[in-house]
């Protein structure tokens, strides 16, 4: 098997290797992944790519609970509209 070339900072922690040799740098065509890829990025302005690798799964979970209730209060404000 041959060696994986990492940039130093993927060899800090587990986590930021399985990104780097998994995800980092790979092209994304699935639109939902490709948006958990970009909210991921927000997220991460001004904190370390470790914890919010490690907080994916809540923030995940979070974006999906925010994006069903925002239907639903969507889906509730229209449905009351009378023409």
């Amino acid at each position: 098997m041959p060696t994986i070339r990492r940039c130093s900072w993927a060899e800090i922690d587990p986590l930021l290797r399985a990104h780097h040799d998994e995800e980092w740098g790979v092209l994304e065509y699935d639109s939902r992944a490709l948006w958990e890829k970009l909210m991921l990025d927000g997220f991460q302005a001004g904190l370390s790519w470790t914890i919010i690798l490690r907080k994916r799964d809540a923030f995940a979970k979070l974006l999906r609970t925010s994006i069903r209730k925002r239907l639903h209060a969507s889906t509730r404000r229209t449905s009351r509209v009378s023409f």
